[in-house]
């Protein structure tokens, strides 16, 4: 008679695997999000850099550069954080019985 020794890891259910990748697609959307913002205000600032359409001041500018890639900054780091949550499922959901 064969004994199977398990250790302290409790397999997750299946609720909770789907629920835990729907929160993972909202962290992709959300990064995504963040992105897109990140791009806008760099090319509002490179618009107004080239043709000087409002005669912004140099720290309204600069505001619009590191907050457009301070935004960027975040995106990846949110997608990062859902990507390494999907990788902390992939035991699970191997051996998800469904």
């Amino acid at each position: 008679m064969a004994t199977e020794q398990r250790s302290g890891i409790e397999e997750m259910s299946a609720t909770t695997i789907e629920s835990t990748m729907s929160s993972i697609k909202k962290m992709i959307v959300l990064g995504a999000a963040f992105v897109v913002l990140g791009y806008v205000l760099l090319l509002i600032a490179g618009i107004e850099d080239l043709f000087t359409i409002w005669a912004w001041a140099d720290s309204t500018k600069m505001w619009f550069k590191l907050g457009g890639v301070g935004h960027i900054l975040v995106g990846i780091f949110i997608s990062l954080v859902a990507i390494i949550r999907t990788l902390s499922l992939v035991p699970d959901r191997l051996s998800a019985r469904l």
